[in-house]
Formats: structure tokens, C-alpha cells, sequence
């Protein structure tokens, strides 16, 4: 038997298996295909996957997915672009850019020579020329000192003068809130010492409010303005308090509403009144020609004439 080298093993072992001959002629099996025993969700379905099938689907998805990203970039560079062209200062940008390789001459060249440039940008072209070349070529080398020294001056005046207005500005909005701080503090105060009105954020937002159109209407903000717009909200409360309450048609629904508690309150006081009423007539009835006080019955039967046998049958 022939010894089998190293270096032919591989060679024997890679060799296809040949089949017996079919009509007298040898075939050559066919590899065996993969099944496919990946399971993927697409589009709400299950597809069974092989492996190899697998791994080409993920680069086709990286793929897509860097291109997206690529695609991605250049729309926001493409939209940055076509922003920056609607504007003089933007297209200035633009046109300045080495990486676009355009020149703001030749852009302002072609410009000149098409029908962009009218009669009334020649005019103004005329007077650009005239001010800055024509009248600039006059002047002496003091003159022209002379005005850029004034041109320094206008530019650091405009300069100072927009940090003075952006400084008070900044002035203006701190002194605003220290004085609404101060009129809050001063509407928290009176709410407090009021036990009458509701102790809530929103009661406080209400009375500065109130104040704020007080003042808007020429009211000064004073502690006697604050007490009046307090005042007023808390009528503002009643009113819509009352409103609410009449609403309700049902006493259940009444007692319901307001508590219990505060129904009970309510009776106690309305039957204390009724007694208090009760008690007042009584205290104002007519005194006898002794000087007692008489009793309602005993006048309504002296009126009627009762006798100890009882009342007199009056004719008519």
C-alpha cells in the first residue's frame, strides 16, 4: 500500500468525489448547498436565511447606511449653501471661499456686462466712483490723513455709543425686575396680613397683573394702589365664586360643592339670625297701659275680644 505525504493529503482530500459512470461516462457530484437556518423579520415576515445570504445582507445594509449618512451631509452643506447666496454679505461669503474657487471680480465682471446692471445702479455706480476714486485722487496726503483720522472717530463714536445703548439696556432690565421683586414682595405682604384672601402663587400672579394694568391706565404703583388691586381680585374671586355656586340647581349637589362643613357653618349662622330677628320684634312689641310689655297672643285677644267664656261672636 502507498504511504500518503503530508503535502498530498490536502490534494487527496480536496479531490471531488467521483460518482459511478451513468451510459458509460464518470459525474462529478455537486457540493452540497447550505440550508438556510437563519430566521429575520423583513417587512413583518419571517425569511429563513442562510448564513452567507446573512452577511451579504449586512453589507448591503452598511453600506446603505454610510451612504445615508454621506447623503445626509451633503443635503445640510447643499441647504447651508443655497442660505447663505440669498443674502449680499452670505454671497460675499461664498464667492470669498477658496475651496469654491470662484473670483469676486470675474462674479462682478460678468455682472457689469449683463442686464442686472440698470440705470439707476449706474447712477449709483457713477457716485461710488466719483466719491471714492475721483474726489480721493484730489486730495493731499493731509487731507487724506485728516479724514481717515475723522473716519477712526465716527467708526469709535458709533462703536461707544452702541455699548452705551446695549449697556443701559442691560440697566433697564435689571432696574424693571428689582421693581417688580419690590411690588411682588410688597402684594405677598399685604396677602398674608389678609386672612380673606386665598394664600396661593396664583392669588399673587393676579394682583400683579391687576397692578400692571392699573399702571398701564396711568395709576401710580403705590402700597394704597397694591391694597385697591388686591381689592379687586378678590371681588374678581367672589363674583366668579357666586357664579359657580348659583350654577348649581341641586342642594345635594350645593352641600357638595362647598363641604359639608361649610354647609353646617352657613345653617348655623342663618337659624342664629332668624332667632336674632325673632328676638328683636318680640323686644319692640307695644307696652300696656301698665307699662308691661304685652304679649303678642294676649293683644291679638284683647283685639278680638275674648272673654273667660272666650271670644264674641261679632256680627257683621
Amino acid at each position: 500500500m502507498a504511504e500518503t505525504t503530508i503535502a498530498e493529503a490536502p490534494a487527496k482530500a480536496a479531490a471531488p468525489e467521483v460518482k459511478p459512470a451513468v451510459n458509460g461516462a464518470a459525474t462529478q457530484a455537486t457540493p452540497k448547498q447550505e440550508e438556510a437556518t437563519e430566521e429575520v423579520k423583513v417587512n413583518g415576515k419571517i425569511v429563513k436565511l442562510t448564513k452567507a445570504q446573512l452577511v451579504a445582507a449586512a453589507q448591503k445594509g452598511l453600506f446603505a447606511d454610510q451612504r445615508n449618512k454621506s447623503f445626509d451631509v451633503l443635503k445640510g452643506k447643499t441647504e447651508a449653501l443655497i442660505n447663505a447666496l440669498k443674502t449680499p454679505d452670505g454671497l460675499l461669503e461664498v464667492l470669498r471661499d477658496p475651496a469654491l474657487g470662484a473670483s469676486p471680480k470675474e462674479v462682478f465682471r460678468k455682472l457689469m456686462a449683463s442686464e442686472v446692471i440698470d440705470d439707476e445702479l449706474k447712477e449709483e455706480m457713477s457716485k461710488w466712483v466719483y466719491d471714492n476714486v475721483v474726489v480721493q485722487a484730489k486730495k493731499t496726503p493731509e487731507e487724506i490723513e485728516r479724514d481717515k483720522k475723522l473716519s477712526d472717530y465716527e467708526r469709535l463714536k458709533k462703536a461707544e455709543e452702541e455699548r452705551k445703548v446695549k449697556e443701559l439696556s442691560v440697566q433697564q432690565q435689571q432696574k424693571v425686575q428689582e421693581i417688580y421683586q419690590a411690588v411682588r414682595a410688597e402684594v405677598t405682604k399685604q396677602i398674608l396680613a389678609d386672612k380673606t384672601f386665598p394664600q396661593t402663587e396664583g392669588s399673587i400672579r393676579a394682583v400683579v397683573d391687576k397692578l400692571r394694568v392699573m399702571n398701564r391706565q396711568g395709576a401710580t404703583i403705590t402700597t394704597e394702589t397694591v391694597t385697591k388691586a388686591l381689592n379687586l381680585v378678590k371681588n374678581d374671586h367672589i363674583m366668579h365664586q357666586q357664579a359657580l355656586l348659583d350654577s348649581i340647581e341641586d342642594p345635594e349637589g350645593l352641600i357638595a360643592m362647598i363641604g359639608e362643613a361649610r354647609a353646617l357653618k352657613i345653617s348655623r349662622a342663618l337659624v342664629a339670625r332668624l332667632q336674632a330677628k325673632a328676638k328683636a320684634k318680640t323686644q319692640e312689641a307695644p307696652k300696656s297701659e301698665s307699662g308691661v310689655r304685652e304679649k303678642v297672643t294676649d293683644r291679638i285677644d284683647k283685639k278680638l275680644g275674648k272673654t273667660p267664656q272666650g271670644y264674641h261672636i261679632l256680627e257683621v
